[in-house]
């Protein structure tokens, strides 16, 4: 049972290397149980929260991986040692501003949405798994989710 708050202005650095490691409008910065009370300044128009109710935050908790360079330069050049570097805060995105207009707007105003994931669910929702898996990204493989929740 998961509530997720996702980023939903970019955040700038001038310098490219810190700036992988700033938030883009779609990154999943956080997910907590189902209830859960964000503070003041996780609100729209910054941020905005959706809950999937009835899924644990295991099953979510994907959304939050780090897009990594997982080169290992040491096989190519031995002896050649290079740290891990961060190409994005998160692998998966929300396109959210390709979301359907309803939805979008709904976020624009509430900051919340409710997505239905499973049957077991029998509350009021926005919108279904199905209809929004297409919009998260995986940014690495330039795919939209295929795996239900």
């Amino acid at each position: 049972m998961a509530r997720m708050l996702f980023k939903a202005i970019d955040a700038y650095n001038s310098n490219p290397i810190k700036d992988a490691g700033c938030y883009k409008a779609g990154d999943c910065v956080e997910i907590m149980e189902d209830g859960h009370i964000w503070g003041n300044g996780q609100q729209p128009p910054a941020f905005m929260c959706v809950d999937v109710p009835k899924v644990p935050k295991a099953k979510l908790v994907k959304y939050m991986k780090i897009w990594m360079d997982e080169t290992n330069y040491e096989e190519m050049l031995p002896g050649f040692k290079v740290k891990p570097r961060m190409l994005r805060r998160r692998l998966w995105g929300l396109r959210w501003t390709d979301l359907p207009a309803g939805i979008k707007n709904k976020l624009r105003t509430t900051g919340l949405i409710t997505i239905k994931a499973t049957s077991l669910y029998k509350g009021q929702y926005d919108v279904t798994w199905a209809q929004v898996k297409d919009f998260m990204f995986n940014h690495q493989m330039l795919t939209n989710e295929t795996e239900d929740l």
